[in-house]
């Protein structure tokens, strides 16, 4: 194997050889670093065979799958050259990026999941648009045959899933929301939650039956509203321990979704059973069903704003949300430390003084409290307008409170929001990509049945004039380019993939030796073909329109003012300082002479 050998193969179109090649991961590591002279200029084998738009030898190249460890991250920048080559004068073949555009993902439809066995959760893993999203280029994943794929995607399957996620949520938040509000709860002064923290919840839910005045009535309508909420909460829990057995790895990289989901399930669960037979027929809640219901109706909002940013075009606020929460919980626990030596100073000085101090657990939300601006100076050092004694080494640490944590901590945390939110404005549509890539391919790898049927309906539809219209709607209000589903085709490829099998021979002496032999496996794939005619000679396919150009170069410009003021800005802090400096040595003078 050389440079030249390399060369004729691929320019007399000798695609068995080339299959030979790349069926071993050492022997292909090896050919793709010979490089081929052409003209004085060297390519390795797959950039040849892009420059000679041999398609079919791209094809075979990019089939294979190279461990993450033996990656280069030269060859990423060749990627937008690749996809180029697959845009034609009358269409685009998506197969580059896509090998089952709609279909159920399975091993006789797949390139992609093969590591010792195919599975969707290979699939997943191993599949472009999800290398494309980790890869992290902008080069790549803002190209239009990945945006196109991606579109195409959620017009086929995607909305019509999604719009079924999002009413699912939406009817679980509704429940949720309604049980809370319509269940009964002690309502007489001096016969609260609160009051009756020292009796039983029995006791109470008896008590407040019998009362003459107004006792509780049985609710049957509250009572079959729970049992669906508890239902619905268990297969959701269920769920969650699915995905965690299942996806490990992944489960624990996106622990704080996933931490919210915990919550409010667990928390719907307990506000949702019945612990005995007064409370059954009421609907009354037990102090501590009380306070899990209250705690997770606040994370089961926080849950429907995070499904929303998944594909919808305002999804972007809600990745703003998690960006920023992320960055100030890192943030905190690297101050925290500060924030408990305050708490247990206050704690000590005030134990006996203030009852906001006087627990330790108390001091916690009332430090908190402090940190947004609620000092109560004049009522912790001059109760009743008169300076409280002996509280002058507390003042002093008040007064160290408030510089370190509201001038010092306050200001940085604000300045990471404004860095997060910059950061954030210049990647949000590369973002919100990214957010839909893992939306549509999770939902093809767990529900491909149900995405390979509605496909077939959606492009039966697409062809009566009405549907049409409400696609363009939904796309609209999915902030997307209108990609028309009339000018998909979709084409069935057979692609022979080179698999090595081991063979067990028998010799005379009845041992047993393990021989190596090539066999190639066929794949039925079903990918996509976006027919778009070009009118005009030479004009390329997807040619950015005047104000798509304008509106880059208007960011492009906007980044670079914004640089540029961050760094006069800088420079006049540091003139500032040094002014400063000198005033103050030229003041030192003077009073010293």
């Amino acid at each position: 194997i050389n440079a030249d050998s390399l060369k004729t193969t691929i320019d007399k179109d000798q695609l068995d050889i080339v299959s030979f090649f790349v069926s071993d991961i050492k022997r292909f590591s090896a050919v793709i670093q010979i490089q081929i002279d052409v003209n004085g200029r060297g390519y390795n084998v797959l950039e040849y065979a892009i420059a000679l738009k041999k398609s079919d030898f791209v094809r075979v190249f990019i089939s294979v799958r190279v461990p993450p460890e033996e990656r280069e991250a030269e060859m990423v920048p060749l990627v937008p050259v690749l996809l180029e080559q697959f845009v034609g004068e009358d269409g685009i073949d998506l197969s580059v990026i896509d090998d089952c555009l709609c279909a159920r993902p399975s091993a006789h439809k797949c390139i992609f999941g093969r590591s010792k066995r195919f599975s969707s959760t290979n699939w997943l893993k191993q599949h472009p648009l999800s290398l494309i999203a980790e890869a992290n280029h902008a080069p790549v994943y803002d190209h239009d045959v990945v945006k196109m794929c991606v579109d195409l995607k959620f017009q086929l399957f995607g909305n019509f899933l999604y719009f079924l996620i999002l009413c699912a949520q939406i009817f679980f938040v509704s429940l949720y929301t309604g049980i809370a509000l319509t269940s009964p709860t002690p309502y007489k002064p001096g016969f609260t939650y609160y009051d009756m923290a020292n009796i039983t919840c029995k006791q109470m839910c008896l008590t407040m039956q019998n009362d003459p005045t107004d006792p509780l009535q049985s609710n049957i309508l509250l009572h079959i509203a729970r049992i669906i909420l508890l239902l619905a909460s268990c297969l959701a829990l269920f769920k969650e321990f699915i995905q965690l057995v299942t996806q490990r790895e992944k489960y624990f990289r996106g622990f704080f979704v996933n931490f919210l989901e915990l919550h409010t399930y667990v928390c719907a669960i307990i506000f949702a059973i019945d612990i005995n037979e007064c409370t059954r027929k009421t609907g009354l809640r037990c102090k501590f069903q009380w306070e899990a219901g209250a705690l997770g109706i606040g994370t089961v909002w926080t849950l429907l704003l995070l499904v929303f940013m998944n594909a919808l075009k305002i999804g972007k606020y809600g990745l703003l949300f998690v960006s920023v929460f992320l960055t100030f919980l890192k943030f905190c626990l690297i101050y925290v430390f500060i924030w408990i030596g305050y708490i247990i100073a206050f704690h000590m000085f005030f134990i006996h003084k203030k009852p906001q101090f006087s627990n330790i657990f108390h001091t916690i939300p009332k430090t908190l409290a402090m940190l947004t601006g609620e000092y109560d100076f004049d009522d912790l050092f001059f109760p009743q307008g008169k300076f409280l004694q002996g509280s002058e080494a507390a003042m002093a640490l008040y007064s160290t409170f408030v510089f370190t944590m509201n001038i010092v901590i306050m200001n940085i945390m604000v300045g990471l929001a404004v860095s997060d939110v910059k950061s954030f404005r210049l990647n949000a549509k590369r973002e919100h990509l990214r957010a839909r890539i893992e939306t549509c391919l999770g939902l093809q790898a767990k529900f491909g049945l149900l995405c390979e049927t509605c496909s077939k309906l959606v492009l039966t539809l697409s062809k009566h004039s009405l549907f049409p219209n409400i696609n363009q709607r939904i796309t609209q209000l999915h902030g997307i380019k209108k990609y028309h589903l009339w000018k998909l085709e979709l084409r069935i490829n057979k692609i022979d993939i080179p698999t090595l099998i081991t063979a067990h021979l028998t010799n005379a002496n009845s041992s047993q030796n393990k021989h190596q032999k090539q066999r190639a496996e066929q794949i039925t794939c079903e990918v996509g073909y976006y027919r778009h005619h070009i009118d005009r000679a030479g004009e390329p396919l997807l040619q950015d329109s005047e104000n798509v150009r304008l509106m880059r170069k208007t960011d492009e410009l906007r980044e670079v003012l914004e640089k540029a003021h961050l760094r006069i800005h800088h420079e006049l802090r540091k003139l500032t300082i040094a002014l400063q400096t000198d005033f103050d040595d030229i003041k030192r003078k003077l009073l010293e002479s």
